[in-house]
């Protein structure tokens, strides 16, 4: 059934801690909303704050929704990755960083938080835009003063962040500035809501273990917890229940606003509906798509339609990988058809893939470029190889893992590696280390192709 979203919300925005603003039900929380705070300096249709509002009602429904938040707070809590990327994160990286302090000011009782982040010199994920958003709309929105100089990738196809954003003369702030802005809108008390908060919260260097992830609470159909939907899915997903949820137009930006919003709208719904819950969601299938990514720089999109007849590649987008300092690319090939992109994705010339690892004797390295190369230069005696990623496995903050690699090569290699056998050491690693060709059925919906100037990866989903 479609929850009645304008009650809910009503009912929701009168949920806030004793003296929050008075909340406005009914319509798009952002489209209703002004610009409360840009860049930080509040403009004159606000106030800060607002009148205090009559006494939170505790009874009946009201209750009830309560009862609903604390399901989804102990369900956020319960989930088996929050220890590692909140608690263990927080004990880790978080020993320096700040905290929402009790004081005495009355706070709103649920906010969402989005932020946009830009690779910089310092830090490859730096806070360039910080969002809250109640039940009545928009509470903050400011941009972080990064000096051009600093930043190396603004990553505007994915962030929506353009250099002029975060420049003195375009109301940018400095980023304690905004962090302490931010912090005196919540208390420990806020139940703060986002999609995988914890990177949000790692951007503004916050300290806050009262949080609804909704990465965390939609788990993912016939999958384990280490799949998870990403917000736009669920948004998509989740729209034939939720009326409130604003469609989006496929392959924009991100607005760091909207994501708060829907990321909201998500949590309230599970708040609502308790005791029952949301039964597993399956991923969101793209059957006219094929997904491209680590396109080399410098390819063009003419050498990738070759490629695709019958489909039709988009522009191609390039992202710096920081952790190894190249630029790739990714673009979007779609299909009149499900039948015509499976035609063409299976005759997609393609390269082996080859598992290799773990390098123990490597647990300490952390020189990826040059561990890539050794791995390159030793599969390549036994013929020829396309390229080499080394990566280590997902863990929890501040545990380490032995790096692994994957090798994609031409099938005479990927042949002349079974007959020698699975156990493989080199000059560079005493230790042997496995080595395992990707069963042909991984394949088909993920594989590495061949171009002139390297490869990409060409996936369907």
């Amino acid at each position: 059934a479609v929850a009645k979203p304008a009650a809910v919300i009503a009912k929701a925005a009168t949920l806030v801690a004793p003296g929050a603003a008075k909340a406005a039900a009914g319509g798009s929380a952002l489209a209703s909303a002004p610009n409360r705070v840009l860049g930080g300096s509040m403009t004159s249709g606000d106030s800060a704050p607002s009148r205090p509002a009559k006494k939170a009602r505790t009874e009946g429904n009201d209750t009830k929704l309560m009862e609903g938040w604390q399901a989804v707070l102990e369900r956020t809590r319960k989930h088996p990755h929050y220890a590692m990327e909140y608690t263990r994160r927080f004990e880790v990286e978080g020993k320096n960083w700040r905290r929402p302090a009790p004081g005495t000011e009355r706070k709103r009782l649920v906010i969402a938080l989005d932020c946009e982040m830009v690779c910089a010199k310092d830090d490859d994920n730096a806070l360039a835009r910080a969002s809250l958003v109640s039940f009545s709309g928009q509470l903050y929105n400011a941009y972080v003063l990064r000096d051009k100089d600093v930043v190396l990738d603004y990553r505007t196809s994915v962030s929506g962040v353009e250099a002029h954003h975060l420049t003195k003369e375009n109301g940018a702030l400095p980023f304690e500035v905004v962090q302490e802005q931010v912090l005196s809108m919540i208390s420990p008390d806020t139940i703060l809501v986002g999609h995988a908060l914890q990177n949000d919260l790692k951007a503004l260097k916050i300290v806050h273990t009262k949080v609804v992830d909704t990465a965390l609470l939609f788990k993912v159909h016939g999958k384990t917890d280490w799949q998870k939907h990403k917000l736009r899915s669920l948004v998509s997903l989740m729209r034939p229940k939720i009326a409130t949820l604003e469609a989006f137009t496929a392959d924009t930006p991100h607005d760091s606003r909207q994501d708060a919003d829907w990321a909201l709208k998500l949590a309230l719904y599970e708040a609502s509906i308790h005791p029952r819950m949301t039964a597993p969601l399956k991923l969101q299938t793209f059957p006219k798509k094929i997904f491209i990514s680590e396109i080399p720089k410098g390819t063009t999109r003419q050498e990738v339609q070759a490629l695709f007849g019958g489909g039709v590649v988009s522009d191609i987008v390039y992202q710096l990988q920081s952790d190894i300092n190249e630029w790739h690319g990714r673009a979007t090939v779609v299909f009149p058809s499900q039948a015509e992109r499976d035609a063409a994705i299976s005759r997609l010339a393609r390269f082996a893939c080859v598992h290799a690892g773990p390098f123990r004797d490597w647990s300490g390295r952390k020189d990826v470029p040059k561990m890539q190369a050794e791995l390159e230069a030793y599969f390549s005696r036994y013929g020829r190889v396309a390229g080499c990623r080394v990566f280590r496995l997902r863990t929890a903050p501040g545990m380490s893992t032995s790096p692994v690699a994957q090798i994609n090569c031409h099938p005479a290699t990927a042949r002349a590696l079974l007959e020698a056998g699975d156990l493989h050491n080199m000059a560079t690693h005493r230790g042997f280390f496995k080595v395992k060709i990707v069963e042909e059925e991984a394949t088909k919906r993920r594989c590495t192709v061949p171009l002139n100037s390297g490869h990409f990866v060409a996936k369907v989903q």
